[in-house]
């Protein structure tokens, strides 16, 4: 372990390096950087860059169920609508979010097909999308996220590891 107490258990309004630690091993994005630093699939299992490298469509994986109390819900693409969403919105508290300003929209474009488009274009656009995705139906009603939401004391995610509980501490189980 490491000492010092965890405000948040969130990807994005926690500061504390082991705080992003351990929300790598909570959530999962829409794919990661692998060996080699190569791109490798991960909630996405393929994707296409257009030309003018503008625009990334993503095919992304079936079956993938949220770590939700009720266990019903899956991974799609409006989880990944919502994560952009609360990512660009201005009343989101989350340190350097400018870094999501070259991303302009983002669509369904099929069943489980995502279309991200950014404002102009970019020499490395997978490297935008290594974002951590958030549970859309755990934000119902909400559209940003702020230190004082629900969702960063008691996150959900995809990845190998559940978030249980934590003490007054900081100390997660």
């Amino acid at each position: 372990g490491e000492p010092g107490k965890l405000e948040s258990f969130d990807p994005y309004t926690i500061h504390e390096a082991s705080g992003h630690r351990l929300s790598d091993l909570i959530f999962d994005s829409l794919l990661e950087v692998g060996p080699g630093g190569k791109y490798v699939p991960s909630l996405a299992k393929s994707w296409e860059i257009s030309k003018d490298k503008t625009k990334v469509v993503f095919d992304l994986n079936e079956g993938i169920k949220w770590h939700s109390k009720d266990k019903t819900h899956n991974f799609g693409p409006d989880d990944v609508i919502t994560t952009l969403k609360i990512l660009k919105n201005s009343k989101s508290e989350i340190p350097n979010k400018d870094r999501f300003s070259a991303i302009s929209r983002v669509e369904r474009i099929g069943k489980n097909r995502i279309s991200i488009m950014f404002s102009r274009a970019i020499i490395d656009p997978l490297g935008l999308m290594t974002f951590k995705v958030l549970p859309a139906h755990e934000f119902r009603g909400e559209k940003y996220l702020a230190k004082t939401s629900k969702f960063v004391k008691s996150p959900v995610g995809t990845g190998p590891y559940k978030f249980s509980k934590s003490n007054e501490q900081g100390e997660v189980f």
